[in-house]
């Protein structure tokens, strides 16, 4: 049986949630960056674009029924949503309007999400599921588990799932560090299980840009610089995609996947240095797959937006000849 709750989205709430999943979120790619030492790049101007898939979190569901922790739930994917690569969250109040409207109910399938994705403009709808773990005064435990699906034919095309564990001692470390610590902060008991929700997500949602690594050999060398590849769009490679060259598993040499077929691929090389060393049947490796809406047009793509083209000059100047006919009879 399902049972579907109506939530009221309350700026309060919604803000109280981010003071709550901010502190969170921002420290922990924090403390590891400062770690590890981690880089920092900084475009001109200070600015970048956000760019990405327009994505709509439709449902949020707590496995133990517990309804706060599913409104909690849906409000911390859309600010992971905020501050993830690759995706633009849909404003809740939209996705609500387009569910009043459109009277979604149950659970959905591939035409509602569909129908959705036209109502919204959007690529992308996202559902997720979270789980408690252990709970106790000093610490709580969350598992989440997020599904993507593509608006266009309605099918799962992504799957993360993270689980995040907030204890006491964390969370005073954070709160410490903060440059003007929150006045009136709750007790820990009642902050870590949102704390460890909203971490858990942010996880799982994280896991969704984490590119699959391809290997494969150098099939040829078309041109000078360059190496064609033995892996190409069906595999999953796209336009883009950062590879290094390998000779006994140490790096020889690096490029840039320039034009990806269906079964092959052409890189670029660098340095010139590591030219010599790359020949047929030399090893290479994936640094970085982009997402899709990031990558370069393949073969195919291409092709079929030159035949596009084609299809509409070839259609205009059809229709001029035809109002040219029958003008001068």
């Amino acid at each position: 049986m399902t049972r579907t709750i109506q939530t009221h989205t309350r700026p309060l709430i919604l803000a109280a949630l981010a003071a709550i999943a901010l502190p969170l979120l921002a420290p922990v790619s924090a403390h590891a960056q400062a770690a590890n030492g981690g880089s920092v790049t900084v475009r001109p101007g200070g600015f970048v674009t956000q760019s990405g898939f327009r994505t709509a979190v439709v449902a949020a569901t707590a496995i133990n029924g517990d309804a706060a922790a599913a409104r909690n739930a849906m409000m911390a994917a859309n600010v992971a949503l905020s501050r993830s690569p690759g995706f633009i969250a849909v404003p809740a109040s939209e996705v609500a309007a387009a569910f009043n409207s459109m009277k979604i109910g149950g659970t959905m399938i591939g035409s509602d999400y569909q129908a959705l994705g036209k109502r919204l403009k959007a690529q992308r709808a996202m559902t997720v599921t979270v789980t408690p773990g252990e709970m106790s005064d000093t610490e709580a435990s969350y598992t989440a588990l997020v599904e993507m699906y593509d608006t266009a034919n309605g099918g799962l095309v992504g799957r993360g799932q993270g689980t995040f564990t907030a204890t006491e001692e964390a969370l005073a470390a954070d709160t410490a560090a903060l440059k003007t610590p929150p006045a009136n902060v709750a007790p820990s008991a009642q902050v870590l299980p949102t704390r460890a929700l909203s971490g858990a997500i942010y996880r799982a949602i994280n896991e969704l840009n984490k590119p699959a690594t391809f290997r494969g050999v150098v099939i040829s060398i078309p041109g000078a610089y360059l190496a064609r590849l033995s892996i190409g769009e069906r595999n999953g490679l796209r336009n883009g995609a950062r590879v290094v060259y390998l000779d006994a598993g140490q790096p020889l040499a690096y490029g840039t996947v320039i034009d990806v077929g269906s079964g092959e691929a052409v890189a670029t090389v660098a340095p010139e240095a590591g030219v010599t060393g790359i020949t047929a049947n030399t090893e290479f490796r994936t640094l970085s797959n982009p997402t899709a809406d990031r990558a370069g047009k393949s073969a195919r793509e291409q092709d079929e937006a030159e035949f596009r083209n084609f299809e509409r000059q070839f259609g205009l100047a059809l229709a001029v000849a035809g109002i040219a006919y029958y003008a001068f009879r």
